[in-house]
């Protein structure tokens, strides 16, 4: 089927709005109509000469003139459809009149219709023009009167349809048309209206002047005018209307009245005003109020916030409208949040309120109860929550504190470790926690009201107690007693009672707190007996030290007169004075030890003979009854430690496992090499050991006393009056753990206890009976001689010229400084004694190594700790040689710190 041929249309005017929405028209587009678009006469004309269109749609009023004067004789001579507004209703007649086929009213709404509108407009034409042969005229003037009648009653119908006020006044005032709700309005015929000025109709002078001024506007501008009015009907009620004011022409062009049309807005400027006024209601309420809040949208972004609300979470109203909820929300309290909010929005719930928890821009947390609403549209679909949110940060600040301060108070005093109760006037008891009721053998609620008289407590203890409270209740001052109670076994109770003050200033109650202090009595006096050893250990300390001077000089001099002497007899007196003084110098270590300042360095260990020389010491000391048995290994392997500790180790232990058999008993040490293995509780691997057991047949101890055995000042009470040492054991502990091994125990009432020492096996060799005798070897050199003693000075000087060095000498240490100062570049090595007057050791050998770091310092002394010893060593010195020594000792100690000097052997029989 071949589609039908275009439709030429030609459209002429001066709206270009509505010929924007025409061309863009989809309906139209999809036609078979062409457009021509002139917005004047003169291009409708020159449109006209070079093609002939098929319709023409015209306004009625263009710039350049009427519609009509588009043809020569006035009449088209095409189908012509005329364009008219709303207030163009009067001359539809007159267009009909002039031979305009049909006419449109409301362009916009009508834009969709326009190729049905020009297929009748075409329709209609081809009609009228097949029926002109036989009376063209008649029909014509029939034809246009019929048309004229017809319009004139559809106008008037419509007018009279119309919702809205709409009249006509001519250019001098008087009223020319109105519609029915006019007459409703007056409440007058169409008679009495008609030709009448707005004064005659009874307006307000404020109407008539407001009128004249719009309808002149109009006039003069010829444009329409729409304002509001405010009018007052016959019957006194103010009414609003949306007035729209337009102007009329004749059909000369010639403005001859207004047109109005009027609609009665007084229900919605009613509304609008409510509306504006519970919106501000709302605003000032919004942003006044000292709560924070928030519109959100059903998504969760925020749409609308108060200044109250950015204060809380720390952010402005513009970073608020850019988050939602959720962002400032404490992760912990979403998920809840988020279940209120999809209730509200299923409709489940009203509104919900809730107290969660906001994350402060600064990043500390604010507390706050939330309470929200749902608002939805007619339909029912969400708008947006309403939240107000009330800050209770301090309030929860004041709840916690309040919350914890009563949980430390039931904490405090449920499980304070004294007893803690509460007394009135007449010494009842008014509160006890679980202690006071544990101590008196008690339930709790069988001690309230109840004295301790009562509760069967001693007269003596009693009266001393009862005394206190009254104290207290009279003088308003804290008092505190030492009451010795037998609850079983006696017991010092120190009790410290205090006022309890009331509303009205007076003592309400007295608060008693009684301190067990049996124990720690018996630790003060343990503690003073300890502070005795300490005394004597640093008594005995300084002695040792002197002695040890002393014998340097008597050890070295004598050494050096062996190397020298060559009479047997007169070297035998010499070895003599050796070996008297060896054995004084084995005295002093011991004192040194005893007194925990011998210089102790890390060397290879037997252990069996620490063992050997503790039973020795403990043969002569402890029980008759207690038998002690050895088990020793015999090729034990040695262990990198110190030999007084490790005295000290062994000793602690077999003390504390003697003190666990009051009736006797047998204590076993054991020694043993122990291979890599994993056997740690742990699954550890253990390296090679040395261990050392001691396995008494004592008391033992239960599993919770083995757990607390090793803590420093734990201590336990048998029936059979044994008691621990409570520093013992801690000891042996610290200096296993010192020396990079483990210790174990293993113990159960009634069946002893076993203690088994852990000790990394050492690098060096199997620790020998004796060593054999050393070889003294010499040099040459320069070697700078420190001692504060004259006699150990000259001893260090005839023992080191003997090595064969030139010997420079100092006092002290300051002289030693000097004389550094002054000969560095030649020396071979520094002795340097340790304490000395006026400059130390220390001191000095640090002056020394900032001026010449190349020459070695080997340090002498006698008397200090491993932690001097490792500090020296830590800072550069060579060696530590300790007192008193001999020429093959220092001999020893010099090849040993400074290999690269030139040694040689010297004599074999060196002491």
């Amino acid at each position: 089927m071949s589609r039908p041929a275009a439709l030429e249309l030609l459209v002429v005017t001066g709206d270009q709005t509505w010929t924007d929405q025409l061309l863009g028209c989809a309906a139209v587009r999809a036609s078979r109509l062409r457009l021509s678009v002139c917005s004047t006469l003169a291009e409708a004309r020159a449109a006209l000469q070079e093609r002939a269109p098929d319709v023409v749609l015209i306004a009625l009023r263009l710039r350049d003139g009427p519609w009509t004067a588009l043809w020569a004789n006035g009449r088209p001579e095409r189908p012509c459809v005329v364009l008219v507004d709303a207030g163009d209703a009067s001359f539809v007649t007159a267009a009909l009149e002039r031979g305009a086929i049909d006419y449109l009213v409301g362009l916009a709404a009508l834009t969709p219709d326009i190729p049905r509108v020009v297929e009748r407009a075409l329709a209609e034409w081809q009609r009228v023009r097949a029926a002109e042969p036989a009376g063209h005229a008649a029909a014509s003037s029939e034809a246009s009167a019929s048309a004229s009648q017809d319009a004139e009653k559809l106008y008037r119908d419509v007018l009279d349809a119309a919702p809205a006020l709409v009249y006509v006044f001519d250019v001098a005032g008087r009223c020319a048309l109105v519609n029915k709700r006019v007459r409703d309005f007056m409440e007058r015929p169409e008679r009495e209206l008609l030709g009448r000025t707005r004064a005659e109709l009874g307006l307000t002078p404020r109407s008539i002047e407001e009128h004249r001024e719009y309808d002149q506007d109009v006039i003069l501008r010829g444009a329409p005018r729409s304002y509001k009015e405010r009018n007052v009907d016959p019957r006194g009620r103010e009414l609003v209307y949306l007035t729209h004011k337009f102007p009329l022409y004749d059909r000369e062009g010639e403005v001859f009245g207004v047109g109005g049309i009027s609609t009665d807005i007084t229900a919605q400027e009613r509304a609008v005003e409510e509306l504006m006024e519970s919106e501000a209601r709302f605003r000032r309420a919004f942003e006044t109020t000292g709560h924070g809040m928030a519109l959100v949208s059903p998504e969760g972004h925020f749409i609308k916030v108060n200044q109250t609300f950015c204060d809380i979470v720390g952010l402005t109203v513009d970073e608020m409208l850019e988050i939602d909820f959720q962002r400032i929300t404490h992760p912990d309290d979403l998920r809840l949040d988020l279940e209120h909010v999809q209730r509200l929005l299923r409709g489940e719930i009203d509104s919900y309120k809730l107290e969660k928890r906001y994350i402060h821009q600064r990043g500390h947390v604010v507390w706050v109860i939330l309470s929200v609403s749902l608002v939805r549209d007619a339909g029912g679909g969400a708008l947006y929550f309403v939240s107000q949110v009330i800050d209770i940060t301090d309030r929860k600040k004041v709840e916690e504190a309040l919350a914890e301060s009563e949980h430390k108070y039931r904490s405090l005093t449920a499980n304070f470790p004294d007893s803690v109760v509460r007394f009135d006037r007449a010494r009842r008891h008014l509160f006890a926690n679980s202690v006071a009721s544990a101590a008196l053998g008690r339930r709790v609620q069988d001690l309230l009201d109840r004295t301790h008289r009562e509760l069967g407590l001693p007269d003596d203890a009693c009266a001393l107690l009862e005394a206190v409270i009254d104290a207290v209740f009279e003088t308003g001052e804290t008092r505190v007693a030492i009451i010795e109670v037998a609850l079983g076994e006696p017991r010092t109770m120190e009790w410290r009672c205090s006022p309890e003050f009331g509303a009205d200033g007076s003592v309400a109650s007295v608060l008693g707190i009684a301190r067990d202090i049996t124990e720690k009595r018996r630790m003060e006096e343990k503690l003073l007996a300890s502070q005795k050893m300490d005394s004597i250990g640093n008594l005995a300390g300084g002695v040792a030290h002197d002695f040890n001077n002393m014998l340097t000089g008597i050890m070295g001099s004598a050494s050096v007169l062996e190397l020298l002497e060559r009479d047997p007899d007169k070297r035998l007196h010499v070895h003599n004075i050796l070996v008297s003084s060896e054995r004084a110098a084995e005295l002093t270590k011991k004192l040194l030890a005893f007194g925990r300042r011998g210089m102790a360095l890390e060397r290879a260990v037997n252990l069996n003979d620490v063992v050997r020389e503790t039973i020795e010491i403990l043969a002569r000391t402890i029980d008759k009854l207690i038998e002690l048995e050895l088990l020793l290994a015999p090729a034990l392997h040695v262990v990198d430690a110190d030999p007084s500790q490790m005295l000290q180790v062994v000793m602690n232990l077999c003390v504390n496992a003697a003190e666990a058999m009051p009736r006797g008993g047998v204590i076993t040490i054991r020694t043993a090499n122990v291979e890599p293995r994993v056997e740690t509780a742990d699954g550890r691997a253990r390296p090679a050991s040395v261990t050392l057991e001691v396995e008494d047949t004592g008391v033992g101890m239960e599993r919770d006393v083995v757990l607390r055995a090793f803590e420093p000042f734990f201590t336990t009470k048998r029936e059979g009056g044994h008691s621990g040492a409570g520093l013992g054991l801690a000891v042996v502990y610290g200096i296993v753990s010192s020396h990079g091994g483990e210790l174990d125990c293993d113990s159960k009432p009634g069946r002893g206890t076993r203690m088994r020492v852990y000790l990394p096996r050492g690098a060096g060799e199997r620790a020998t009976a004796k060593e054999p005798r050393e070889f003294v070897a010499r040099a040459r050199g320069r070697a700078l001689v420190v001692d504060d003693e004259d006699v150990a000075r000259e001893t260090l000087r005839a023992i080191v010229e003997y090595l064969g060095f030139d010997v420079i000498e100092a006092r002290d240490g300051r002289e030693a400084v000097e004389r550094f100062q002054g000969h560095h570049d030649a020396l071979d090595l520094v002795l340097l004694d340790l304490k000395m007057p006026r400059q130390g050791g220390v001191d000095a050998y640090e002056e020394m190594r900032a001026l010449d770091p190349s020459v070695p310092v080997i340090i002498l002394t006698g008397y200090g700790t491993p932690e001097d010893a490792q500090a020296l060593l830590s800072m550069g010195v060579k060696a530590i040689c300790l007192k008193p020594y001999t020429v093959a000792k220092l001999s020893r100690v010099l090849r040993e710190s400074v290999p690269e000097l030139p040694w040689r052997s010297g004599s074999s029989d060196a002491p």
